[in-house]
């Protein structure tokens, strides 16, 4: 990771040296998590703004003398606004790049067709290199899952900023937007014989990345979330992801109510240590670039599922903990925060959630176990808890 970032965050320090939106948004969450340090994304998210073109969208890399467009990687650069809000607030930048925001969805809004999805756009639909060119299925009048289901979740971080920093006006634009998606994308890419989402309506091609996208957006919820993502997790069929898109793979495995099987699906990981490697790869150990930042966000989900914190308002004014601890384990670490740090000293053993909460001053915050919400509160909150 730190070698991947130096006055700009790159992709990698040797083949391409370029900081690519896909990538960044997975190591400026890692700078928060690791470092406190919200600079470094600040400058990436107002740098990629300054490359917003004509047609209303962002060049995949930037600062560059080259561009070069993948769609989604503007969608992901809503998604690094909405990091960075939730990590540092800063509400007087988030509403003066706003405005970039509204221009992007509406580049993806004029592609609406009447039935509620989008039309796939031009250019380099890139996913995953799990995929052939990277680029997931679309069939021949330009359906793809992926590209709706993308849009989704950008509208969904978007009505997030326009409620902290905005408009209503937008929020209520958006918030129709994504009930068309929402009540389209079931219609068209579920498939009840396999109980599974597929990447086109013609239920040909089946990958793991549209049934993550489909948990992580809630299109699919509670119980049926989490038997989905088994399903994704096991069924060997569907395109596999490689280390970069794990990182959506955990953040579905999180909204899925599964966290605690997280570490058991690090495999893609442990291979790579045991065979040796230092720095992480691009997709597998026969890689063109084998120092790829977009491979570290278990530095980012170590805490942020693992340990279980996450900012639960704009500036994490709140924090929600929900620490994944299994029966005679035991789990402490400091987790930056701006206001000073939080720090966490828990043990569960024989069914009791004992040990330390510390909260910075002026915050407050809750820890959820299976039995509801606890209160947390400034300072020391001592724990002595009946797990179930």
């Amino acid at each position: 990771m730190c070698l991947c970032a130096h006055d700009t965050y790159m992709d990698c320090p040797y083949y391409e040296e370029s900081q690519f939106g896909g990538d960044t948004r997975v190591q400026a969450l890692i700078s928060y998590v690791l470092f406190g340090d919200a600079r470094l994304g600040k400058n990436a998210i107002e740098q990629f703004s300054w490359s917003l073109n004509s047609e209303g969208f962002l060049s995949a890399r930037y600062p560059t003398n080259s561009t070069y467009y993948i769609p989604n990687y503007s969608l992901y650069w809503i998604g690094m606004l909405h990091d960075y809000m939730m990590y540092a607030g800063d509400q007087a930048f988030i509403r003066q790049k706003l405005p970039v925001a509204r221009i992007l969805l509406g580049y993806f809004l004029d592609r609406l067709r009447e039935d509620g999805t989008v039309r796939r756009p031009d250019y380099h639909n890139f996913v995953d290199w799990a995929f052939p060119r990277g680029e997931a299925p679309s069939d021949d009048n330009g359906y793809a899952a992926l590209v709706d289901l993308h849009l989704l979740l950008a509208l969904q971080w978007a009505m997030e900023l326009e409620t902290y920093a905005g408009d209503f006006h937008y929020y209520n634009q958006y918030q129709s937007a994504a009930e068309g998606l929402i009540e389209a994308i079931p219609k068209y890419y579920w498939n009840s014989s396999r109980q599974l989402y597929t990447d086109t309506p013609e239920g040909i091609h089946y990958s793991t990345h549209t049934n993550h996208l489909a948990i992580l957006t809630g299109i699919v919820q509670g119980e049926a979330a989490a038997q989905l993502m088994r399903r994704a997790l096991t069924d060997t069929t569907l395109t596999q992801p490689t280390v970069y898109w794990q990182f959506y793979q955990f953040e579905a495995l999180r909204a899925a109510g599964l966290g605690q099987e997280y570490l058991d699906n690090l495999g893609i990981w442990k291979t790579m240590l045991r065979a040796g490697v230092t720095t992480w790869p691009e997709t597998t150990l026969r890689s063109r670039s084998e120092c790829h930042a977009w491979g570290a966000s278990p530095n980012y989900h170590l805490y942020a599922i693992a340990a279980g914190v996450k900012p639960a308002a704009p500036g994490f004014e709140a924090v929600r903990v929900a620490p994944q601890l299994g029966e005679d384990q035991t789990l402490q670490c400091t987790h930056p925060h701006p206001r000073g740090s939080i720090g966490l000293k828990l043990t569960l053993k024989d069914g009791k959630l004992r040990g330390t909460i510390e909260l910075p001053a002026g915050t407050t915050g809750e820890l959820i176990t299976e039995t509801g919400a606890i209160e947390l509160t400034t300072g020391t909150n001592r724990l002595n808890l009946t797990k179930h």
